[in-house]
């Protein structure tokens, strides 16, 4: 979805907690970098042996930097507030691939910076259908040349033109493409995580108000199946719009990316979504993957839900277990 706030979240297995402070941070980062962190934490300090032997943690007032923690602001952007250690961006099909097998690696990795010194991380998605203006489309050109069938589409007051997903020349260029990501970035350490897209409005997996663009179940499990083919190593999350793909993809050990958070009616639909697929689905995946987000609305619904709707938005992502937060689209 357009205009929202990404938020992204870290395995429960980490064992973190919230510290006393988190409320005093958010507010005082509430204008576009709004801290929703867990944070029972702990230094080498808060360590103390006990008489058997086990390590006993004691509450401290520090924040824990912990993998796939904290903030996620766009690449290349520094958050005044709070240290980071990770980074996001979604890039269009079109930009990265000019010519078939021809890579763009310098509009891939712009504004990445010197990981290795930074140690802010990588998470990346991909779009093929990211709405704007009419009759524009965001697959490369030289596979609409290949005959695939483009489809109007409109949401939020914005256009585009959608490839039909089921084609077979789609199917394999997208195979191709994803295939090449990760020979190149699988094994990379300066990717910490892949959101799982390509399908759907903004690679979130819906065409929300365009139904007679959906793809057959087989096609999208052809796509899932792309990405874990490519990344078998990297965590991986995808958006909860489609039930076929969630349950898929945390029945394979991925995680889940909530694209709209903020009002009590959006939070809702989360997890009656999530029931739908799995009615343990939020309590078991947390565990083992990313739980992942975004509030709807962009910087004014991260204001808004971090303010007049704190309480409701700070209890439910202790509930739904959510890690890290992304920036305002």
């Amino acid at each position: 979805m357009s205009n929202k706030f990404n938020l992204t979240v870290i395995p429960a297995k980490a064992g973190i907690q919230e510290t006393k402070n988190s409320a005093r941070i958010m507010k005082i980062a509430l204008l576009c970098i709004i801290v929703f962190t867990g944070q029972f934490s702990c230094t080498k300090k808060s360590v103390e042996p006990a008489d058997n032997g086990a390590v006993v943690l004691k509450e401290i007032d520090d924040v824990l930097p912990n993998p796939f923690k904290g903030f996620a602001p766009w690449v290349g952007v520094q958050n005044p507030v709070y240290q980071t250690t990770l980074q996001y961006v979604n890039h269009v099909w079109k930009d990265l691939e000019p010519s078939p097998g021809v890579f763009n690696l310098n509009k891939m990795e712009k504004n990445w910076g010197n990981i290795a010194v930074s140690g802010r991380r990588i998470g990346f998605r991909i779009s093929a259908a990211t709405p704007g203006t009419v009759n524009h489309y965001d697959i490369p050109d030289w596979l609409v040349n290949q005959g695939i069938r483009m489809r109007a589409y409109e949401i939020d007051n914005q256009n585009g033109l959608a490839p039909d997903w089921d084609d077979p020349k789609f199917l394999q260029a997208h195979h191709d493409f994803i295939t090449e990501l990760g020979a190149r970035y699988d094994s990379d350490p300066r990717v910490g995580w892949i959101d799982i897209g390509s399908y759907g409005f903004w690679g979130e997996w819906h065409v929300y108000l365009n139904d007679s663009l959906a793809a057959t179940q087989a096609t999208k499990q052809a796509i899932l199946d792309d990405y874990f083919s490519a990344f078998p190593t990297k965590p991986k999350v995808i958006a909860f719009d489609d039930h076929f793909a969630t349950a898929y993809v945390t029945d394979h050990q991925g995680g889940i990316r909530n694209d709209c958070l903020g009002e009590q009616a959006s939070n809702d639909w989360y997890l009656e979504s999530l029931n739908a697929v799995d009615p343990q689905l939020n309590n078991r995946v947390w565990k083992t993957a990313i739980i992942a987000g975004e509030f709807c609305g962009g910087d004014g619904g991260a204001v808004e839900g971090t303010t007049d709707r704190f309480n409701l938005n700070y209890s439910f992502i202790q509930q739904t277990h959510w890690s890290f937060i992304g920036p305002a689209g």
